[in-house]
């Protein structure tokens, strides 16, 4: 059976996600791009589909409007209450008694609407036996959907990732963005891949979860002691769910790679200490001169440099490389 959804993911990442989603996912079509937003058709599970740690939720695709047809909230409600196809395909999505609630987010704000709308739609809905309305702690949610470039969509969320910043440490990357840049790295099967400044380990472990690509060796290394022993114990509680082989993690310092040999690394993926951690840099720029020299020599022929950071931070060093960024027959670099 072949269903339309909409998947949500990090805005700015396009391209990427076009790219890579099919490779995850047996689509048949994408209907529509937009930033931070794709609707494609596919005969996934969404068990399937909710694995892909780069898109944040899923939804089941109800009705579409365009822009001509989305100035009115309310008008939109009564179009969905008078198509009486929406309320025929929610049983597809729908496999035991449940309770569910109405949600309108305009422009990703939560926003009120005619109750006496809303009602008609809750009833109507209803008339599914399996189910009823709970405006409270429904086990299901259907959402409508108002972009500011003025597309909307009615559709049932049928993924929900937990808010996490309740689980990340501070500084700690969302796995969605870990996932998206470990995607830009062009992974494939051969590939020694490392993280030079893993810190809690988001980019590594994303790596070990790109949807039908392995990998030759992983390499997460820290000059934090303390971080990398929480890694190890990170990765010890994923093992009980996963097999997971080659995943080396040492207590490296990034600008002093002499351990590893010249051109053995085909991917650096990584989020150098910016931000948060950039109290502890003395020289941002001497870092950044010595922390680039240490990676040009570790990078394999074409190999791939991912860096996380705003580019202000870097032009100045990125200058400094740019013959060597401009030169085909070594690495490429990348700048995010």
């Amino acid at each position: 059976m072949t269903h339309t959804y909409l998947s949500t993911f990090i805005t700015g990442f396009n391209e990427v996600i076009k790219e890579n989603i099919p490779l995850s996912i047996k689509i048949s079509k994408v209907d529509l791009l937009l930033d931070g937003l794709i609707v494609y058709q596919t005969s996934a599970d969404i068990k399937q589909t909710s694995k892909v740690n780069y898109l944040n939720n899923t939804f089941a695709l109800l009705k579409r409007f365009d822009k001509s047809n989305t100035k009115s909230i309310d008008r939109m409600l009564k179009d969905i209450l008078s198509d009486n196809k929406i309320f025929k395909v929610i049983s597809k999505y729908i496999s035991k008694r449940s309770s569910f609630r109405i949600i309108i987010s305009k422009e990703n704000q939560l926003v009120s609407a005619n109750r006496g709308l809303l009602k008609s739609i809750e009833d109507k809905i209803s008339k599914n036996r399996n189910l009823y309305p709970n405006r409270l702690k429904p086990d299901i949610e259907f959402w409508l959907l108002l972009r500011s470039d003025g597309v909307a969509f009615f559709c049932i969320r049928l993924t929900k990732k937990p808010n996490q910043e309740k689980y990340l440490e501070k500084g700690e990357l969302r796995p969605e963005l870990a996932s998206i840049l470990c995607l830009i790295s062009e992974p494939k099967d051969n590939d020694i891949f490392m993280d030079p400044f893993c810190g809690y380990g988001s980019i590594p472990i994303q790596r070990l979860f790109i949807p039908n690509c392995k990998y030759k060796e992983i390499i997460a290394s820290d000059n934090n002691f303390e971080l990398v022993s929480k890694l190890k114990i990170k990765i010890k509680q994923l093992q009980k769910k996963k097999t997971i082989k080659n995943f080396t993690i040492k207590n490296f310092d990034a600008l002093n790679l002499n351990s590893l040999p010249n051109n053995l690394i085909n991917k650096i993926v990584t989020d150098p200490p910016w931000g948060l951690r950039a109290s502890k840099v003395d020289n941002i720029e001497e870092f950044q001169n010595i922390m680039m020299d240490e990676f040009y020599r570790v990078l394999a022929q074409n190999g791939i440099l991912i860096i996380l950071a705003k580019k202000e931070i870097f032009d100045k060093t990125l200058v400094r490389y740019s013959t060597r960024i401009l030169n085909p027959t070594k690495q490429s670099f990348k700048l995010n």
